[in-house]
């Protein structure tokens, strides 16, 4: 599995034209093989939704304003960990539209103070990333998030991953604090490939 995300970091890194061809027959594929499973999410969103401050849901596209007000509007020390994708409202557009992405929000009303998302692989590999608004810290917010991305890969059967830096001590403990997790692989810069633990 090593030598494949390698492989696919160099591709996406340094063949522009190839990484956007694998993108496109991996959508296709992730919604042939698997789109099928997803009918139950929104059930699950409104489920970890009961009892909280805020509503989590399924990222539609007259979202895309919204996030790209919260991505480009973080201190830029504060996206240090965060940087899976382009923050344009082209980029965005397009990775809330196809089924490379399960992209989530956290709203407070109408506000968009949470994204969050599984990255998936017609493999059956998902792998998460989180971000809430520097000035929504400290609620609960991350955690919840968590949950809700655990609990959708397990209705749809796939495998957790992620990676993150050792640095980034707050994810790794927000993490574990839900899920246990298993350490497959440390990476250059600091970074680990961690395996969450199937519920």
């Amino acid at each position: 599995m090593c030598i494949m995300i390698k492989l696919l970091v160099y591709i996406k890194h340094h063949l522009t034209f190839i990484w956007r061809i694998v993108e496109l027959i991996n959508s296709i594929l992730v919604r042939i093989l698997w789109s099928h499973k997803f009918r139950k999410i929104p059930i699950i969103c409104g489920v970890l939704s009961v009892g909280t401050k805020y509503n989590y849901r399924i990222l539609e596209l007259g979202d895309i304003e919204s996030l790209h007000y919260l991505l480009n509007n973080q201190n830029k020390d504060y996206l240090n960990y965060f940087s899976p994708h382009k923050t344009d409202l082209k980029t965005l557009k397009k990775i809330v539209k196809n089924y490379n992405y399960l992209t989530f929000g956290c709203f407070d009303g109408d506000k968009l103070v949470g994204y969050f998302f599984l990255r998936l692989f017609f493999t059956r590999r998902a792998f998460i990333g989180r971000l809430v608004d520097e000035n929504y810290q400290g609620k609960g917010i991350a955690k919840q998030m968590s949950k809700l991305l655990y609990a959708v890969a397990d209705e749809i059967d796939f495998p957790i991953y992620s990676t993150i830096s050792k640095k980034n001590i707050g994810s790794l403990k927000s993490h574990q604090s839900v899920r246990k997790y298993t350490v497959v692989k440390e990476l250059k810069d600091n970074y680990l490939l961690i395996k969450f633990d199937k519920q």
